[in-house]
């Protein structure tokens, strides 16, 4: 994963640290693009991450996150930092400087840190290496890959299973009840209310809404009434709940006692089942992923060719060595995997090794998706065995428990026991949606960015997060592509799930994907997004700024091009998008006036930026936009933007402070009554102030308990004419503070108390007051 700035580290980092498994390890490579040792390293960093998948690696650019560089005062390049439990220099375990035997040393330094789980997990890993390189010497020439087949050949039958439903070989623990099989009663479809006959339900929105009500209810309860459900056998509710019944008998208390193990013994099946098949899939992984990459490289060279065939002989072995010395690239396994993404993927590998048979091409990436769907459900399986080992040692518990304790522990043990197994009832039983039979074909078809979305993120999407994005991406495909919303539950998979696949699915390099989110989500929507198409499925990530000070340059312009035609991400928030707009219609305001004006120069100027900002919005216009939490963004006042126009002029009272100050001391003698204290209290005015203050606190208890105030939640004013009889005078007298500090002379406190209260006086009453002074 390259890092783009110093908060995507930090994130990055801070996100290992808090895994739910403890803190993991990071390897954090520090590079120059100018450094010729780096280069040499990046192949084999490339090759330690794909044979460490416990290990998080980063790339740092130490041109371009130099505050990096300085946290941790790197001198030379490359150097490479093992991290755990942080992004501080004190979280460092270990400092490697690139060498002639950088990868042994790595190895050595890495197993020193490694916890005893892991150490495990990579004994197995070991393993199934070492058994991959003493089968196939992969320096020589690569085996075929018909031999390769051989090894990790699946049947038709299985794949079907990886296809539709992973976990199929545990069905037979697994039995679908409906309520009435669990003896529970049926959920009524009427409601459990009538506001029919009130006067608010009376109205034509308010009989549409209870019309809408029950037709909800009713739909919900034939769903509930008819649908079945997985469990594990044995442990359905009313089955847990005889294991905490209290026996009469020792008879009946061993024949408890073995119902209850038998049941821990067919999970414990479940788990014996469930390791081999992920040990299984690890295994063909493991040997498939080195084979494949040996394959698309290998360039068969027939040494016994007649002479017509020198020619093309002569090709193949300058090629070879062109790739030797560097001028041709070597296929690597993300650009296998990046390839399934592409319409021309076949040609896409031909280009880098354009020696290989069509249809090993084809044998290649029909592997690859194999491959792919073998290690997500090596991921799934250690999920279900994550579950299954919960329910293990709850079911132990339960079992050395004595029979006097188990009724007493029934209120805690009894609904984990329950919800644990629906847990692993439900992951077993979970499907693949997306892959659709095909006559002629093993595989089927599969659609590779669903596979390879699943794949990069070790999940099994869910049938209503396909069901989404396909309804989604139909609107759009339409002769008059069409606006479409939909609503989702909070942790539906929203923001993590479907707006990245529909960002992957509509950058096509032909129009501009913008999704727009709420300012508070724009941290997390981005990192999810640069996560996601940081490898295999590489995109560029953008981040759209502009305000109305904002200086309009072509460069704005420019960057959202190069994101369209780079199939890149463009993220924005609302504000940004309004203000682009809103700066347009300034421009051609500022144009019209210059011209009015006759200002040639300031209206060409206000020209150009208006063609800009036209162009920009026709971008726009012409490509999609993913809005998350609509609702908000949509909304006329929650996302309401304030977007003054003209020139720009200091506000009143801003010059010194007054405009806040002034409020801050109002607020002051409100909170005074209830907190007995003030921010700013003058030493000369210290007795006056104090009396005025305990006055105003006087008025407002007077107030709550007549009930013209209320002081929870908070101070409110219920009877306004109580404030404008008891209280307004109180705080004028208190504001009249305020201005004495502000240096107010040249008028009498009865007169500033009356323009307080009264507001400015009219010119005649000025002008008669005036002549009564003068003795007129």
């Amino acid at each position: 994963l390259n890092i783009e700035d110093e908060s995507h580290f930090d994130s990055i980092m801070n996100e290992v640290a808090d895994q739910s498994m403890g803190p993991g390890l990071v390897c954090v490579d520090f590079f120059a693009t100018w450094c010729g040792p780096c280069k040499a390293l990046a192949p084999i960093y490339r090759m330690l991450s794909l044979r460490t998948p416990l290990v998080k690696f980063l790339k740092v650019d130490i041109d371009e996150v130099e505050e990096i560089r300085e946290r941790f005062k790197i001198q030379s390049f490359p150097t490479l930092m093992l991290f755990r439990g942080g992004a501080q220099p004190c979280h460092v375990l270990e400092t490697l400087v690139g060498g002639q035997h950088f990868l042994d040393a790595f190895s050595d330094v890495l197993w020193v840190h490694l916890t005893n789980a892991e150490k495990q997990i990579m004994e197995m890993s070991t393993r199934q290496k070492k058994y991959t390189k003493s089968r196939y010497n992969l320096s020589s020439s690569p085996p075929e890959l018909s031999s390769a087949a051989k090894q990790i050949a699946v049947s038709e039958e299985q794949i079907k299973v990886l296809g539709e439903k992973p976990l199929a070989s545990l069905d037979r623990f697994i039995r679908f009840v409906t309520r009435q099989d669990l003896g529970l009663p049926a959920v009524s479809s009427e409601l459990p209310f009538d506001l029919s006959t009130h006067e608010s339900g009376k109205t034509t929105v308010a009989r549409s809404m209870l019309e809408r009500m029950r037709n909800d209810v009713k739909e919900f309860s034939d769903h509930s009434n008819k649908q079945s459900v997985p469990i594990i056998k044995g442990l359905d509710v009313n089955n847990i709940h005889s294991f905490f019944l209290p026996v009469a008998s020792q008879k009946q208390a061993d024949l408890q006692a073995a119902d209850l193990q038998g049941v821990r013994d067919s999970v414990q099946q479940m788990l014996h089942l469930i390791r081999k098949l992920r040990d299984d899939d690890i295994a063909m992984v493991t040997t498939a992923i080195p084979l494949i990459v040996a394959s698309s490289n290998h360039i068969h060279v027939n040494l016994t060719s007649k002479d017509g065939q020198t020619k093309e002989r002569m090709e193949r072995l300058r090629f070879i060595l062109q790739r030797k010395g560097g001028l041709q690239s070597h296929v690597w396994i993300e650009f296998i995997f990046g390839a399934l993404l592409s319409t021309d993927g076949e040609a896409d590998l031909l280009s880098l090794n354009p020696y290989l048979p069509l249809s090993t091409v084809n044998t290649i990436f029909d592997l690859v998706t194999v491959g792919m769907l073998r290690a997500n459900r090596a991921g799934h399986a250690n999920r279900c065995m994550g579950t299954i080992i919960t329910l293990l040692g709850l079911l132990d518990k339960l079992l050395d428990l004595p029979q006097d304790q188990r009724c007493k522990e029934k209120g805690t043990l009894l609904p984990k026991i329950v919800q644990t197994s629906n847990d692993l009832a439900n992951a077993v039983v979970v499907g693949r949606h997306y892959m659709k039979s095909q006559d002629g074909c093993a595989l089927g078809w599969v659609d590779p960015r669903f596979l390879l979305f699943e794949f990069v993120w070790n999940i099994l999407l869910r049938k209503k997060q396909i069901e989404i994005v396909n309804n989604f991406v139909a609107a759009l495909n339409e002769d008059v592509p069409r606006s479409k919303v939909r609503q989702m539950i909070m942790g539906a998979g929203k923001t993590t799930v479907v707006a990245p696949l529909l960002a992957l699915m509509l950058a096509d390099g032909k129009s501009l994907v913008l999704s727009v989110v709420p300012k508070a989500l724009v941290e997390m929507s981005r990192t999810r997004m640069r996560e996601t198409f940081a490898c295999i499925m590489v995109k560029r990530i953008y981040t759209l700024d502009f305000d109305r000070s904002t200086k309009v340059q072509a460069s704005i312009r420019r960057s959202l091009e190069n994101a369209c035609s780079n199939r890149g991400v463009v993220v924005a928030t609302p504000t940004a998008v309004k203000s682009i707009m809103l700066s347009y219609l300034e421009r051609i305001r500022q144009y019209q006036e210059s011209q009015d004006l006759g200002n040639r120069a300031s209206a060409r100027k206000h020209a150009e930026e208006a063609v800009e900002l036209q162009k920009i919005l026709k971008i726009m216009k012409d490509g999609v936009t993913l809005l998350d939490e609509v609702d908000l963004i949509l909304h006329p006042l929650k996302s309401e933007l304030n977007f003054p126009v003209g020139e720009k002029f200091d506000l009143d009272g801003s010059e010194k402070g007054e405009r806040w100050s002034l409020p801050i001391h109002i607020f002051d003698a409100l909170f005074f009554q209830s907190q007995g204290k003030v921010s700013v209290l003058s030493e000369q005015g210290g007795a006056a102030e104090l009396d005025i203050l305990r006055k105003i606190a006087t008025s407002i208890q007077i107030g709550i308990n007549a009930r013209h105030m209320q002081r929870l939640p908070h101070l409110t004013l219920l009877n306004p004419q109580f404030y404008h009889d008891s209280l307004r005078p109180l705080m004028a007298e208190w504001v009249y503070i305020w201005l004495l500090r502000q240096h107010l002379h040249g008028i009498d406190k009865n007169d500033t108390l009356r323009y307080l209260l009264e507001g400015a006086a009219a010119k005649a009453d000025i002008t008669s007051r005036m002549e009564l002074r003068r003795g007129v």
